[in-house]
């Protein structure tokens, strides 16, 4: 996308806007349109700053990738990214360099019982469509 679109931001990611106020609602921060530059939104808290920003796939498909912006608290970014990952169902929306949750062997979900993977990381593939929390 040329950034001359830039200005077609808010319509084009209104449900993308709208999906990050969902998941990050009982969070303090302020998610808010972003003025700068190759930048769709972010959200800022004490100690942390996350950037939302379109990326283009090799497939010519655009969609939302989420970013640390210098955040004291880097462990609480990384777990909004998590969440905001995993709100939105592991698919490309919202993708980070984060890394995946940690588990400890034969976890499960609190929420839907789910058992989680045995691995490090939740692969997406662990049958958590039940908009669950893995964090409660």
């Amino acid at each position: 996308m040329r950034e001359s679109d830039k200005r077609h931001y808010k319509n084009q990611y209104k449900e993308e806007f709208a999906l990050a106020k969902s998941i990050l609602k009982n969070e303090p921060g302020k998610l808010e349109w972003s003025k700068n530059d190759y930048q769709v939104f972010t959200y800022k808290e004490d100690g942390v700053t996350l950037v939302f920003y379109p990326h283009k796939t090799s497939a010519g498909h655009y969609h939302i990738r989420v970013r640390n912006q210098n955040s004291k608290d880097t462990e609480k970014a990384r777990r909004l990214m998590i969440l905001l990952d995993h709100g939105a169902g592991f698919n490309c929306t919202f993708t980070h360099k984060a890394g995946g949750l940690p588990t400890k062997k034969g976890n499960t979900c609190k929420i839907c019982g789910c058992q989680i993977a045995e691995s490090e990381h939740i692969c997406g593939e662990c049958a958590c469509e039940n908009d669950c929390d893995p964090w409660t």
